[in-house]
């Protein structure tokens, strides 16, 4: 199998301090077989924060 080096992208971080998070998600990691999707991902989304995650299904 074949493997590609995917581009790096930088987003603007808001810091939404944890003891404010409404929902809190911390050191996800999603593998599909030896392959690595998600790679220890936290989320903290405060009260009222419109959050979306995009990507094909």
């Amino acid at each position: 199998m074949e493997t590609t080096q995917m581009p790096t992208t930088h987003i603007q971080e808001t810091q939404v301090p944890s003891r404010d998070a409404f929902i809190r998600i911390e050191n996800v990691v999603k593998k599909f077989g030896d392959s690595v999707a998600v790679n220890n991902v936290s989320l903290n989304i405060a009260k009222n924060e419109l959050f979306a995650l995009l990507g094909s299904s």
